[in-house]
């Protein structure tokens, strides 16, 4: 554009000699006609004039180079911008057009001329407003026009002290395409486990190998339909390979692999056989495929199977859980586990417990449970809890006397006095961050280990921890903790006050036997009361006073019922006891439980400016799933939440959404 301006200077200067030329042919014409003595003057007045304009034209072509070779570079690059393939265009300050190529006429599609048009105006929607004022600072952007992928690139110019902008349309449809096929073409690594076959055919090995086959022939099915690969690689183990363009597919079906294997009919089967996916659709080799697939596979068995986990470059989603988890028979896995703890104790200079916030029965009896533990194997042990929360003091009075216990709880501040480089923290009933008692301590320390019965719902720890225990089968963390006390210490190690609170734990957590028990639980029960457990004194925890009466009272005065089958129960009563609320609200949802024809119950309670929500469920309605959405966890049948910084109408509305969408099939 320099060069242009340059030589239409370089032009004007010659136009003006030859207009200085015919002057002085004019002039000596007529002064020849009236007075032939004013033809010298005239000639010497033109002359100096040509001969001033022939040293500024060369002066002019000596500084900006004008000289024949560059007039012509001038013109080749005139015709080349012309005649460029890709649509060029130019716009003036005001986002009008000035100026564009061949190119560009027959991508716009445009009968008439475009000079001096608005581009906003005239070609929607590749020069918007917002996009012409971007691509004035220099950006780039992709877009479709008339079904061609453009790059569109923006360039500053300045002429005659004006900004103007030209803007270049890249056509890059073959590379897109490439790319699209490529992706298509990516593998992924997925692995399919059946999770419950051995429990759901007790007894009958007969019949196991029959069930395994179908299931097995339902597998290769589905993969052979996705032109997959299969391998089988332990019993009931299979790991897949297919192409991304499937995937697609497979979502929108919410992956109905896992209802068909569900829904297949096995004689003498106890329970539907379920399985549980980990899908990896991460960039990167295959040896990082599978270890993601593998860690999603993981995840979706710590959150009770029957589900599918799909681990991508930058989330994590989820699919399915919508059945009740299997119980496990086997204490082999205790056992390992038990071995574990115990060498990481052994290892360790220190030990720190904690369980979460609000601490019920079912955390503090896990946490004195695990210090027993640590204690045992000659280590120093602090258990971290709220030393005010009013809902402990009957485990406080029962406790009292001891002098074991005097100086084994403490509180938050003093724990992080406590923390060193081989210190071991131990997190109990709870696997979310979140809802840790003392966030701060699992921030700040390298060493930990989780014990919980929740389904997971970290994706991954900032720092891995050396042990996670995380069993959503169990029906409590006392139970778990019960099964590794039984093979980390000798019988009678536990004392009578430890063992009946751990007894009241496994009450609370399966609403006195009533929910959510198996084998295990049953198992956990027996062994407590070969320590010394009492029933009617495990239960002497849970003893309501007056004001929780009427607390409760208040409750069940204010309920609903939502979808037919579901009570939604709430108080505006304010409470200064969090710990007694969530209790009392968790009593009272599983009381709801026993009217007919319920399903679910979810109980709203105020906690300052807080709603906690505590929710039961007869097995039929996953209320973990529910409240998960709405950022609470649990477990398949005993769920809870707490929204901040929100009004109880606010909460029981979004509490109503995340039904609906539970209801509505969403994932």
């Amino acid at each position: 554009m320099k060069d242009l301006l340059e030589r239409l200077r370089a032009m004007a200067w010659r136009k003006s000699i030859l207009c200085a030329i015919a002057v002085l042919v004019v002039y000596t014409v007529i002064c020849g006609i009236i007075n032939p003595m004013l033809i010298p003057l005239g000639v010497i007045i033109i002359i100096v004039y040509i001969a001033a304009a022939f040293i500024l034209l060369r002066r002019d072509m000596l500084t900006n180079g004008l000289d024949s070779e560059n007039s012509a570079i001038l013109g080749i690059t005139l015709d080349f911008v012309t005649n460029f393939r890709s649509p060029a265009v130019i716009l003036s300050p005001d986002g009008t057009i000035n100026w564009y190529n061949t190119a560009f006429i027959q991508k716009s599609e445009s009968r008439h001329s475009l000079y001096g048009k608005s581009a906003a105006e005239t070609i929607n929607p590749v020069f918007t407003p917002s996009r012409i004022e971007q691509l004035k600072s220099g950006a780039t952007f992709s877009l479709n026009y008339n079904g061609v992928d453009y790059e569109v690139s923006g360039y500053s110019l300045n002429s005659v002290g004006k900004p103007y902008c030209m803007i270049v349309l890249d056509d890059k449809s073959e590379l897109v395409n490439a790319k699209r096929e490529l992706n298509e073409k990516n593998a992924v690594v997925a692995f399919l486990v059946l999770d419950n076959i051995t429990e759901s055919l007790p007894f009958s090995q007969d019949k196991y190998r029959s069930a395994s086959a179908r299931v097995a022939g339902i597998v290769s099915e589905w993969c052979k339909n996705l032109g997959g690969m299969i391998k089988e690689y332990e019993r009931d183990r299979y790991m897949l390979v297919f192409e991304e363009k499937h995937l697609p597919g497979i979502l929108s079906s919410k992956f109905d692999i896992l209802d068909s294997i569900r829904e297949t009919e096995i004689e003498t089967a106890t329970v539907p056989i379920t399985a549980s996916i980990g899908i990896s659709n991460i960039n990167g080799s295959f040896a990082e495929k599978e270890t993601a697939a593998r860690n999603a596979l993981e995840l979706a068995l710590q959150r009770g199977g029957d589900q599918a986990v799909l681990r991508t470059a930058s989330s994590t989603e989820y699919y399915g859980g919508r059945t009740k988890t299997v119980q496990k028979k086997t204490k082999i896995r205790s056992r390992v586990i038990a071995g574990e703890l115990t060498d990481l104790i052994k290892q360790s200079g220190n030990v720190i417990i904690m369980g979460h916030k609000f601490c019920d029965h079912d955390s503090i009896a896990s946490c004195v449970a695990a210090a027993r533990i640590a204690t045992f194997l000659g280590k120093s042990v602090k258990i971290v809890i709220n030393l005010h929360d009013a809902n402990l003091k009957p485990i406080f009075s029962k406790l009292r006397g001891l002098e074991y216990y005097y100086e084994l709880f403490t509180d938050a501040p003093s724990a992080q006095d406590m923390l060193r480089s081989d210190t071991l923290l131990i997190i109990c009933d709870t696997n979310n961050p979140e809802l840790f008692e003392a966030r701060e301590l699992y921030e700040n320390c390298i060493n930990y280990v989780i014990i919980d019965h929740h389904r997971k719902v970290q994706e991954e720890y900032v720092i891995p921890p050396k042990l996670a225990y995380i069993e959503p089968s169990a029906s409590s963390a006392s139970e778990l903790i019960s099964e590794i006390t039984e093979f980390a210490m000798p019988q009678g190690s536990l004392t009578k006050i430890e063992a009946e609170l751990l007894f009241a734990g496994i009450i609370l957590d399966t609403n006195n036997f009533k929910k959510n028990t198996g084998i295990g639980t049953f198992s956990a029960a027996l062994f407590l009361r070969s320590q010394g457990a009492d029933p009617n004194e495990a239960q002497s925890f849970f003893r309501t006073n007056l004001d929780e009466f009427l607390y409760e009272a208040d409750i069940e005065r204010n309920i609903s019922i939502y979808r037919e089958n579901i009570i939604i129960a709430s108080t505006d009563l304010e409470s200064d006891n969090p710990s007694q609320t969530k209790l009392v609200s968790s009593k009272t949802a599983d009381r709801l439980l026993n009217i007919s024809g319920v399903e679910a119950t979810f109980v709203l309670a105020s906690v300052g400016r807080n709603i906690n929500i505590s929710a039961r469920s007869s097995g039929k309605i996953n209320v973990q799933l529910i409240l998960e959405s709405i950022g609470g966890g649990g477990h398949f049948d005993a769920a809870g939440a707490l929204l901040r910084d929100i009004s109880l109408e606010e909460a029981t509305k979004l509490l109503k959404n995340s039904i609906d969408s539970f209801f509505d099939g969403k994932k």
